[in-house]
């Protein structure tokens, strides 16, 4: 993986969060994350930042998008600990929101 990239799309999310504006980056991290993937299977540090700036940006359909690939190779567990976690919440928000309760 290309740490360089990996920094700079870590720094965007932090910029976009700082500037109360998370909408702005979900498309960049997700050009991103497609990009540095070494194939569909391989979860990356940028999917649990993704998931989190869709969340913050209420963009959950756009977060389940990278839920519908299964993940066989993981750099790291904490990165699949927080894919987990943020994916979770974002089905369940997304559901919410489909019967119009939040």
């Amino acid at each position: 993986m290309n740490f360089v990239v990996l920094s700079v799309c870590k720094r965007l999310k932090d910029q976009v969060m700082l500037l109360e504006a998370p909408i702005r980056g979900v498309a960049p991290l997700f050009n991103a994350l497609r990009k540095l993937q070494a194939s569909a299977e391989h979860l990356t540090p940028l999917h649990s930042e993704f998931l989190l700036l869709c969340l913050l940006a209420k963009c959950y359909k756009t977060g389940l998008s990278i839920l519908d690939d299964d993940v066989f190779e993981v750099d790291q567990p904490r990165d699949l600990f927080l894919y987990c976690y943020y994916g979770c919440a974002a089905f369940f928000l997304s559901f919410l929101h489909s019967l119009s309760i939040f």
